[in-house]
């Protein structure tokens, strides 16, 4: 009885700092939950969304895995996974990564490109020193 209890405490403390001290982009897979349920047109489509999210845990389970795993390789990595992109074609390896600013960083092999929205349009910067 004392090693089940001792194993769910430190289960607990270990979910609960890997939460708590996540790096600067933290809860992203949750947000992109969201941010999807919000892109529905119709805000009644979004409140039955909302409804059967919670029901079927999609919010409940993103949080855990945002709490536990992401926000642990955030915190440790300094990289969210959840705002990186890699693409691969051709043999070649292009990384999309988000940055703080919004602004996107586009690296390969040949370079890096940084893009940047400015009002309707984007603009990219060439990046000589990552």
């Amino acid at each position: 009885m004392k090693k089940m209890m001792l194993a769910s405490l430190t289960a607990v403390c270990v979910m609960g700092m890997s939460g708590c001290v996540s790096g600067p982009h933290g809860f992203e897979l949750t947000k992109s939950v969201y941010k999807w349920n919000k892109s529905l047109d119709n805000e009644w489509a979004q409140e039955l969304v909302f409804i059967v999210a919670n029901i079927v845990p999609v919010y409940g389970i993103s949080v855990l895995v945002d709490a536990v795993v992401l926000n642990s390789i955030d915190f440790w990595t300094n990289e969210n996974p959840m705002l990186t992109t890699t693409i691969e074609m051709d043999g070649k390896t292009v990384v999309m990564t988000k940055q703080d600013d919004g602004s996107i960083l586009v690296s390969s092999d040949a370079g890096a490109v940084r893009l940047v929205k400015e009002g309707d349009h984007v603009e990219a910067y060439d990046v000589t020193a990552l």
